[in-house]
């Protein structure tokens, strides 16, 4: 079969270019004379999420590459609506030129992303499906998972695509919390940006998923820091023990977060960003959470 490139419909692919395209010292004055035509903010960032995609390679560890721009989307979504006039183009402009400037860092960029085809379905129903995308990711083949992936987006709900990579997410939690972090967030990106982009956006997910997890020292993975993290997950009772030292059962602790838990959601996070040991985070969460502190709030 012929080799193409993923391309987007005609709109989008203008503005995708141009943030692959775009020299970086011009790029933030070049997204801002966009926006005073006619592109929406949230279409620059859509532009700059699918240029990350497929226009980068993924990072060793986690900085760099799709990981963060893609990992940012929701929130600059949000942002961008809650912030006044112009300054409302102010995280779109970010976020393009973040994307931008990894395309243009040879350590990254350019990569070209090839169109696949989902996976044959041979009457596979769609748990065998999802079953199939889980099991793809796990063993570590990692073109097998992308097309697992289109074939699951065919008949399968985000939340039941998203269970499926879960499973070796958590897993490798320990080692970097981006192997949770960037599905999650790039599910939450296409929730606000647009499930027909979740082709362009998953796909590098799955590939981060599938491949062999960095364990040897470099940068900051070294093996004092995957000790300390993988210690979290031999000691569940420790967990289970602050849950019921706390009381923090379904019927006491509250969902739903509030303004008048702004203070106490202020005063855990200094407290947390002060501890020179995570595994002290738990007791800290607990205790939060036992004054009252709600779920979405410690969250």
């Amino acid at each position: 079969m012929p080799v193409t490139l993923i391309e987007f419909p005609e709109a989008m692919e203008r503005e995708v270019r141009l943030i692959e395209g775009t020299a970086p010292d011009a790029m933030v004055e070049t997204a801002w004379r966009r926006l005073d035509e006619d592109l929406a903010p949230s279409a620059l960032a859509t532009a700059a999420g699918l240029a990350a995609s497929r226009s980068m390679d993924l990072p060793p560890g986690h900085h760099g590459g799709p990981v963060h721009v893609v990992s940012g989307l929701h929130a600059i979504a949000s942002l961008a609506g809650r912030l006044p006039g112009k300054k409302g183009r102010l995280p779109a402009v970010q976020v393009a030129a973040l994307a931008n400037t990894f395309i243009h860092d040879p350590r990254m960029g350019p990569v070209a992303t090839v169109a696949l085809t989902p996976a044959e379905t041979d009457g596979r129903d769609k748990s065998e499906i999802l079953a199939d995308l889980s099991s793809a990711i796990a063993r570590r083949w990692s073109l097998e998972a992308e097309r697992g992936l289109l074939a699951a987006l065919d008949v399968a709900e985000p939340g039941e695509i998203l269970e499926a990579l879960l499973p070796v997410a958590l897993r490798r939690n320990q080692l970097d919390d981006h192997y949770l972090l960037y599905p999650i967030y790039a599910f939450r990106a296409c929730d606000s940006l647009g499930w027909e982009w979740a082709e362009a956006i998953l796909r590098p997910v799955v590939r981060y998923l599938a491949r062999h997890p960095l364990t040897d020292a470099v940068g900051e993975v070294r093996l004092p820091n995957i000790l300390e993290g993988t210690r979290l997950y031999h000691d569940f009772q420790a967990l289970e023990d602050l849950i019921e030292a706390h009381g923090l059962t379904e019927d006491r602790v509250p969902i739903r977060t509030s303004e008048s838990e702004l203070p106490a959601v202020e005063t855990l996070a200094e407290r947390i960003a002060a501890v020179p040991d995570i595994r002290e985070i738990g007791g800290l969460v607990a205790e939060a959470m036992g004054e009252g502190l709600s779920l979405e709030g410690a969250v």
